[in-house]
C-alpha cells in the first residue's frame, strides 16, 4: 500500500513495510523509521509535531534528506522531553493555519494531526473523524 506522498520530491515516494512507522524512499530505496511526538507549546500555546526520521541502523538522515520533506517549516532542536535531537514543525503559523477550519473542540488535535501529520509521514486515518 502506497503511503501519501505530497510531503517529498517529485522523484520520492514512499511505501509502507510492515511497521507503519517505517517508510522506503523509493529514490534512495532506504527504509526510513520515523518517530513521532506531540509536545505542548507554552509559548505558542499550540501542540508541536516533534520528529526523529532515522535508517534502520539508527543513523539519522541527513540535513539535506529531510530537507526533501518540504512544505513545512522544519527546524531542529532537543526535544523538550528527551533532550535528544529532534526535527519539528515551527508552531509560529499553527494558530492561523487551524483557524481555517472548523471543528468540535474536542476534535482539534485530530484536525491539527491530519492538517500536520502528512507533512512528516505521520498521516492520520480519517475513520477517526467517522
Amino acid at each position: 500500500m502506497d503511503l501519501p506522498s505530497d510531503a517529498l520530491d517529485a522523484d520520492t515516494s514512499v511505501t509502507e513495510v510492515d511497521d507503519p512507522t517505517v517508510v522506503v524512499d523509493k529514490h534512495t530505496k532506504q527504509a526510513i523509521q520515523f518517530e513521532h511526538h506531540i509536545v505542548y507549546s507554552t509559548s505558542y500555546q499550540v501542540p508541536v509535531l516533534y520528529f526523529k526520521a532515522t535508517h534502520l541502523d539508527g543513523t539519522p538522515l541527513s540535513p539535506q534528506h529531510i530537507d526533501r520533506l518540504g512544505q513545512a517549516r522544519l527546524s531542529q532542536l532537543d526535544h523538550p522531553v528527551l533532550g535528544t535531537p529532534f526535527w519539528y514543525i515551527h508552531p509560529c503559523d499553527t494558530r492561523i493555519a487551524m483557524s481555517t477550519f472548523k471543528f468540535k473542540r474536542e476534535d482539534y488535535i485530530k484536525t491539527w494531526l491530519s492538517l500536520f501529520g502528512p507533512l512528516v509521514q505521520c498521516p492520520l486515518s480519517l475513520a477517526l473523524f467517522a
